[in-house]
């Protein structure tokens, strides 16, 4: 009965979209232990994505489970059963080691990890709650490796069961004391630009009727959940989960913003035929889609990527004396977003060009253009020999800051640019010798 409410509500979801694009499910990967893995009746994972079938929600369960339990059997219901305590247990025991993370993130690529600890992620190896806290960012960092766009639900640690403890009491307060300290370590996260927010499944299991209801309703399934029957605990689990991931997927759901062009800067000129394009990230962003062509209208296309999953991307395959004009837009599982505004930039031979060979019948040294400029200029001037040309800047108190041109050059006319951006403001002076040919002019660069 359930399975088939489940299925007319996505039904009626899929029949109010009419015409919209139908998003692909989000992957989201449970992390845990025992308290993760077992797929009873009453498991949390099954309890929250019922809610969130319920919500209308699309997701995909995604891992795989490391003990190749019978209760395995419903796909729909995969997830990683493996978590935090990988790095509390020696190798050789039934967790595998944290760095097997990195390799697990690549293969399922899930879009929203949920890291469910238990007690025994706790009390195993005699850790501490600092040891704790600092083991926990150990396992975000290594997440967030693979792919630093991933979204995590980091949930409190739940009360200890009273039946399967000896030292009950202790751990309870160890609990307490570790919890405490993944606030300040969420914070942190989030400071770095991480996305993730803290579900307090510890507080679920804290009414005001508190261990009289806990007790009655047990958290492991060790005990009820065993014999079949639903737990209480996990309904729990399930109800404080589901407000941070469903926070998490309306993110997913939205589309990024047009992302802001940084450099080059637009209408910039002088630059090599191999640079970096770079651009601000964008919300809820996981790859961003990068064209270039030779006009405004994107007609004569040179470049198309759509691939990228960072914000800069070096381009090799320009043409001296070309301009060019780029444009960046965001995607994600929903789609692609806004294209950014369009800039240009232009690629020039950065020592000089020439431009034809009709032979002058002297040396030349044009003044430059702009003047004064800001921070690039170009100097003109024609050979009337084969010679060796020489064509330098100078500061003020005569220190040489900059040698434009100094090889053989045939006759013809010439036009080389100067990027001055890493000099400051000021008088300047440049000199072309060619031969017994030799010309000093002044320019000027305004900041």
């Amino acid at each position: 009965m359930k399975n088939l409410l489940a299925i007319l509500i996505s039904l009626l979801i899929v029949a109010n979209l009419g015409e919209a694009q139908i998003q692909p499910p989000v992957k989201i990967m449970p992390l845990g232990n025992s308290i993760t893995y077992l797929d009873w009746q009453g498991g949390y994972r099954r309890l929250l994505k019922d809610s969130l079938v319920l919500g209308g929600f699309s997701t995909d369960f995604v891992g795989s489970n490391n003990y190749g339990q019978a209760n395995w059997a419903n796909p729909d219901y995969e997830h990683e059963g493996y978590g935090s305590a990988t790095i509390m247990r020696a190798a050789g025991t039934s967790y595998p080691h944290i760095e097997t993370a990195t390799g697990r993130m690549t293969t399922y690529q899930p879009e929203i990890v949920i890291v469910e600890l238990g007690t025994n992620d706790l009390y195993s190896g005699g850790r501490t709650p600092a040891m704790f806290r600092d083991d926990m960012r150990k396992l975000l960092d290594t997440i967030w490796s693979v792919n630093p766009s991933i979204k995590i639900v980091l949930n409190t640690i739940p009360p200890p069961d009273t039946i399967g403890h000896a030292n009950f009491v202790p751990l309870w307060f160890n609990v307490i004391a570790t919890n405490a300290l993944f606030p300040a370590l969420v914070s942190e996260k989030v400071a770095e630009g991480k996305t993730i927010v803290l579900a307090d499944v510890y507080a679920s299991f804290m009414p005001p009727e508190s261990v009289k209801a806990y007790i009655l309703d047990g958290v492991h399934p060790s005990y009820d959940g065993w014999n079949g029957h639903p737990v209480g605990g996990y309904r729990r689990m399930a109800k404080a989960i589901y407000p941070s991931v469903k926070s998490l997927i309306d993110g997913l759901l939205i589309l990024p913003f047009a992302p802001i062009l940084l450099s080059p800067l637009n209408g910039s000129t002088s630059h090599d035929t191999v640079l970096s394009l770079n651009w601000s990230p964008s919300n809820n962003a996981s790859k961003y889609r990068l064209q270039i062509s030779i006009d405004s209208g994107f007609i004569s296309i040179v470049h198309d990527d759509t691939t990228i999953t960072g914000t800069t991307k070096q381009i090799s395959s320009l043409s001296n004396d070309s301009t060019y004009y780029w444009r960046v837009k965001a995607g994600n599982s929903v789609g692609w977003g806004e294209w950014s505004e369009i800039w240009s930039f232009t690629c020039v031979d950065p020592v000089s060009v020439r431009l034809f060979d009709n032979l002058p019948w002297q040396s030349i040294l044009y003044d430059n253009y702009p003047n004064p400029f800001n921070p690039v200029t170009n100097f003109q001037f024609t050979i009337g020999n084969f010679q060796l040309t020489i064509l330098k800047v100078f500061d003020l108190l005569g220190r040489e800051v900059a040698t434009l041109v100094n090889e053989v050059k045939q006759p013809g006319f010439y036009k080389v640019y100067w990027n001055a951006s890493q000099l400051p403001s000021g008088l300047y002076y440049y000199r072309l010798t060619a031969g017994e040919y030799s010309l000093t002019k002044k320019l000027i660069l305004l900041k």
